[in-house]
């Protein structure tokens, strides 16, 4: 990434430059006695810091950061007398040095460098064992991910990035725990904790949250959206105006199984726990609202449809994800259907990705065909995502390897991430990726995960979240904690190019830790603000 000397001469370079062409000299910008001044560190972000500039007339800065990993330029174009600004991407104890320079039409001026050591990763977080990471075949930019305690306790979580070598440069502890959590491009970070939906910053700064109706608790950042509480997905749209989640709605069906083993017989009326698909807009305003059980069959279960909740009602569908189409409508994930339902513009069916085992005759033509024969439908899936040619690839966790329609012919299931190919107009579907092959083999998750696109090498992430055994033994005969995550990164050619374990000792953390969700981002700024030197 190049040398300090080089770095600074790069700068000083370009402010003779800006000189040059169009400054005045005696009337640069002028910084404000003491500034730029570093703020007291924040214990929730360990690894970040903010920077304070003050000017004496409105001026844009950029900020030449410099550390082990090399050298950066933050731009922020905005011209003001007060900046404040976040230092991000940082590794621990690190020594870090920082310049801003003002800049506007009549001159720029550079400050005295600005020098620290960032913080240490907190005493109880998860070990990180990287398995495999090969740069020239990985994913460039950082992993994003949720970690948690396993725990009935206590609560203890985080929000985690990693860096190209996969050590911590991001970590935020929240007040609760994160399921699903995600980096927009605008630089915001979006995610679901406890019943309320959240718009944050790196800095863990709440710029937004929204929740039910009944639990508006007068915060100024809070918006009131008609539901009852959102469930498993936060999907900003385009631009961030309008969102996708979910919410229960808890409905009495006249007939409904009484068992898995008999799934065909009726026990009469049964409250079921139904899903409401929703899009709504930063006012809180419902766009959309489609309930699943007026889309699919209420009398159709797969296993665990019969699980009873606190209650008393049966989670019939589980959904667990809902993700725009390419070519317009919805996406939703049925974890208890092991069905992956594609809706259309106006809430309509336009086809179903399932087992066709146990679905009604007027079903049927809904269901996608298989073209080949070696075509294996997912079970208990999580997190489904879109590649930029169409394909659908999804986190197959393989629960059971049958529906209750079906004889069981898998005694030992694995997971895996599998990329399908549609024809949408012949409802037909191709299974055209199979990858679970990691540095110690298959591996069983049975709850959460997902499967994510790389943007910039077409490579796939598969995000083990619960897998508890690693070649046949249990975790806690390895010494570690009964849980631990893996996020595990393909190529297109199916090499592994990254296969990172995130752990506890079984001394330290006798249950270990989880993941929800894992994606990737080129950086925590915003687009065009953060430029590495020599890279």
């Amino acid at each position: 990434m190049g040398s300090l000397a080089s770095w600074s001469a790069r700068i000083l370079a370009g402010i003779a430059l800006s000189a040059a062409v169009g400054c005045t000299g005696g009337d640069e910008p002028r910084f404000h006695e003491g500034t730029p001044r570093l703020l007291a560190p924040d214990d929730a972000v360990p690894l970040s810091r903010q920077l304070k500039v003050r000017l004496d007339r409105p001026a844009r800065i950029e900020v030449a950061i410099s550390d082990s990993r090399g050298e950066r330029i933050l731009k922020f174009d905005q011209e003001k007398r007060r900046h404040l600004v976040p230092l991000l991407d940082l590794r621990a104890g690190d020594n870090v040095s920082v310049v801003v320079t003002a800049i506007d039409a009549r001159g720029s001026a550079e400050s005295p460098p600005v020098e620290f050591r960032t913080g240490s990763v907190p005493d109880r977080f998860p070990i990180i064992d990287v398995l495999a990471h090969d740069p020239a075949m990985a994913e460039p930019g950082l992993l994003l991910f949720s970690i948690e305690v396993v725990s009935d306790d206590e609560s203890l979580s985080y929000l985690v990035a990693l860096d190209d070598s996969r050590q911590p440069v991001w970590i935020w502890e929240p007040p609760n725990e994160f399921s699903d959590f995600r980096l927009h491009e605008s630089g915001v970070m979006y995610g679901i904790s406890r019943e309320l939906m959240w718009a944050f910053t790196p800095l863990g700064e709440v710029l937004n949250q929204w929740g039910a109706t009944a639990s508006d608790d007068g915060s100024e950042t809070y918006v009131a959206v008609d539901l009852e509480e959102p469930h498993h997905e936060l999907y900003p749209l385009p631009h961030a105006q309008r969102f996708l989640t979910l919410a229960p709605e808890f409905i009495t069906v006249d007939e409904f199984p009484c068992t898995a083993a008999n799934p065909t017989a009726s026990c009469g009326p049964a409250e079921i726990k139904d899903m409401r698909v929703i899009q709504f807009n930063r006012d809180g305003e419902i766009l959309q609202d489609w309930l699943m059980s007026e889309r699919v069959d209420p009398f159709r279960i797969g296993f665990n449809s019969l699980d009873v909740l606190p209650t008393g009602a049966y989670d019939w569908a589980h959904a667990n994800a809902v993700i725009p189409r390419p070519g317009g409508g919805l996406l939703v994930s049925l974890r208890h259907q092991d069905a992956l339902v594609a809706l259309d513009t106006d809430g309509e069916v336009d086809w179903i990705l399932a087992d066709p085992a146990g679905w009604a005759p007027r079903f049927e033509p809904l269901l996608l065909a298989p073209v080949t024969d070696d075509l294996q439908w997912p079970y208990h899936q999580h997190g489904p995502a879109y590649a930029a040619d169409g394909s659908l690839w999804i986190f197959d966790n393989g629960n059971e390897g049958a529906t209750p329609y079906t004889a069981r012919t898998a005694v030992d299931v694995q997971s895996r991430v599998v990329g399908y190919r549609i024809d949408e107009s012949a409802r037909t579907v191709t299974q055209i990726a199979e990858l679970k092959e990691t540095s110690t083999g298959e591996l069983y998750s049975r709850a959460m995960g997902n499967a994510f696109l790389m943007p910039t090498t077409g490579n796939v992430m598969g995000v083990y979240a619960t897998p508890a055994k690693e070649d046949g033994a249990a975790n806690g005969s390895l010494g570690f904690g009964r849980y631990v995550a893996r996020l595990v990164e393909w190529t297109t050619n199916g090499e592994l190019a990254s296969d990172v374990r995130l752990r506890s000792e079984r001394s330290d953390e006798k249950q270990g830790w989880r993941t929800y969700r894992a994606t990737q981002a080129p950086s925590l700024y915003a687009p065009g603000v953060e430029t590495w030197l020599d890279q």
